[in-house]
C-alpha cells in the first residue's frame, strides 16, 4: 500500500500472540496478516518477537523508528508466566496454599517491575497504547484450572498497571475462549489470530468514530 504522511500505523508489540506466523498452517493467516486485511489503508508493523518477555519490550521499542500517526497494541506476559509452569501447573510436589502464595508473591512483583518498565518504554515514544491480558490457553484438565488461576495473578498486574495509566485493555481471556482459537496449548491459531485482529480493529475503529 502506498504510504503518505497521513497514513495510520499500527504497531504490534510483544510476543508470539502477535508473532505467530510459525504456528499457523501453510497458507493460513497469522495475526499480522489478519490486521493488514482488516485495516487495508493502515501501515501494520510487527515489532513483536516470538518468545519475548516483558523485560524485552524496551529493546523492541528502541529497535525501530516510530512511524507517524502510530498507535500500538502490546501483548506480553505469557512467557513470563510460562517460566514458572512447574509451579503454576502443579508439576512440583504438593505444597500448602500459604507456601504456594508466598512463592508466587516475589514472582508477581518482579513481573510488575518488568511490566511497568515495558509500559514506560512504549509511552516514552509517545505512542498511544492498548494493552492485552494473557489468555488462559488450551490445556487439558486439571492443568487448565491451574493455568487459569495462576495467569490471573499476572493479569492482575497488567490490568492494574494499565488502569493506573488510563490505558485501554483488550481482554484476551474473553476474545480467545474456544479451543479452535489455539494452534497448541499456548499459541493462537488462524481462528484465534482473526479474533485478536478483529478486537484490535474494533478498538481503534471505535476510537476513530468516537
Amino acid at each position: 500500500m502506498p504510504q503518505t504522511p497521513n497514513t495510520q500505523s499500527l504497531i504490534l508489540i510483544g510476543d508470539s500472540i502477535f508473532d505467530n506466523a510459525v504456528y499457523v498452517k501453510p497458507n493460513e493467516r497469522c495475526v499480522t496478516d489478519h490486521c493488514r486485511a482488516l485495516l487495508p489503508d493502515w501501515n501494520v508493523r510487527l515489532w513483536a518477537v516470538d518468545g519475548a518477555i516483558a523485560a524485552d519490550i524496551p529493546t523492541q521499542v528502541e529497535s525501530d523508528e516510530t512511524p507517524p500517526n502510530a498507535v500500538a497494541v502490546m501483548s506480553v506476559g505469557g512467557n513470563d508466566a510460562l517460566a514458572y509452569q512447574e509451579l503454576i501447573l502443579g508439576d512440583m510436589p504438593p505444597v500448602v496454599p500459604t507456601d504456594l502464595f508466598a512463592q508466587l508473591h516475589p514472582i508477581i512483583e518482579d513481573f510488575r517491575s518488568a511490566y511497568t518498565r515495558a509500559l514506560d518504554a512504549v509511552q516514552s515514544r509517545n505512542i498511544p497504547l492498548t494493552t492485552c491480558t494473557i489468555y488462559n490457553g488450551n490445556f487439558p484438565e486439571p492443568q487448565q484450572a491451574a493455568a487459569s488461576t495462576g495467569i490471573a495473578l499476572f493479569n492482575d498486574v497488567i490490568s492494574r498497571e494499565s488502569r493506573r495509566r488510563n490505558l485501554p485493555v483488550l481482554e484476551l481471556r474473553d476474545i480467545c475462549s474456544d479451543p479452535v482459537h489455539y494452534a497448541n496449548p499456548i499459541e493462537p491459531s488462524e481462528s484465534g489470530g482473526l479474533a485478536i485482529a478483529e478486537a484490535i480493529t474494533d478498538a481503534y475503529e471505535s476510537t476513530e468514530n468516537s
